[in-house]
């Protein structure tokens, strides 16, 4: 093939005055769509309206696979942890804690009543202060000692003293010693009746020292044994009981 030939055979087609593209008009009856607006889909008649969708469940729970507890160990532990430390209440103090406390407390009685014969009630007096009472005794409204009298006290003070340091009765400790074991064993809460047995018990030596022998622990009875055999030698001294009411 020549190339005039081939020229002429793929010369391309050019269209003659080729015409502008014109938007036409709706036809009658129908009105004209804006540009962008959505499509709507005719739905066809007769269908049951869509039904709307649920959102999605959250996801499940895992099975619980602890071991079962029985209602009775609930029940018992709920038991223990409603008793508090507040709850629980002090141990109560035996008959003869009390009477062991009650002989320390006596003697203290005792040595005070034979330093102050003339008076019935000494508040706050104790045989470990009785030196810083008697000091006390001018300005004191239930004591109201003169200087006379202060130095009469402090005299039967150390004449008792004297008489009990023998027996090994330590004024530096066992004035301390004695209120201790008041508050550990407390005192007797009532009188015992005269006419009752266990009143003549209270007067017995013999009696009370059993009793601390077997309520005391072994490290206390030493001291407690000769807290009772002072009592015991004021008692013979005086004439009275053992325990004064």
């Amino acid at each position: 093939m020549t190339q005039p030939q081939a020229q002429a055979q793929f010369q391309p087609i050019i269209l003659q005055n080729p015409k502008p593209f014109v938007l036409q008009p709706p036809p009658p009856g129908r009105k004209a769509r804006l540009l962008g607006a959505p499509l709507q889909q005719a739905m066809p008649t007769g269908l049951p309206a869509a039904v709307p969708l649920q959102p999605l469940a959250g996801p499940q729970r895992p099975p619980d696979v602890r071991p079962k507890v029985r209602s009775q160990v609930v029940k018992r532990d709920a038991s223990l942890a409603a008793k508090t430390s507040t709850d629980i209440k002090p141990k109560e103090k035996t008959r003869q804690e009390r009477i062991v406390g009650e002989i320390a407390f006596q003697l203290d009685r005792r040595i005070l009543a034979n330093i102050f014969p003339n008076q019935t009630r000494l508040y706050g007096f104790t045989v470990s202060n009785i030196t810083e009472k008697v000091a006390q005794g001018r300005t004191d409204p239930f004591l109201r000692m003169s200087s006379d009298e202060t130095a009469a006290a402090m005299n039967r003070y150390r004449s008792i003293m004297d008489h009990l340091r023998p027996l090994g009765f330590d004024p530096n400790m066992h004035p301390i010693m004695m209120e201790h074991i008041v508050n550990t064993y407390g005192i007797l809460r009532e009188r015992p009746n005269l006419s009752d047995p266990e009143a003549a018990n209270l007067n017995d030596v013999q009696y009370l020292q059993n009793v601390i022998k077997e309520t005391v622990s072994p490290e206390m009875q030493e001291t407690c044994q000769l807290l009772l055999n002072c009592l015991y030698q004021l008692s013979l001294g005086d004439g009275k009981s053992l325990f004064l009411w």
